[in-house]
């Protein structure tokens, strides 16, 4: 294997990683944010 394929195959695999984490972040953010609001929600009842 090139060195070259071995560095493509590396940022590939790069840019999947980063895109899960991104993900994962976005999902914990939304998540928070839904506790807090029902917290408030269930507060007001």
């Amino acid at each position: 294997m090139p060195h070259e394929e071995i560095e493509e195959a590396l940022q590939a695999a790069c840019k999947v990683v980063h895109g899960q984490v991104e993900g994962i972040v976005q999902l914990t953010i939304i998540y928070m944010v839904a506790e807090e609001t029902l917290s408030d929600w269930i507060k007001k009842k």
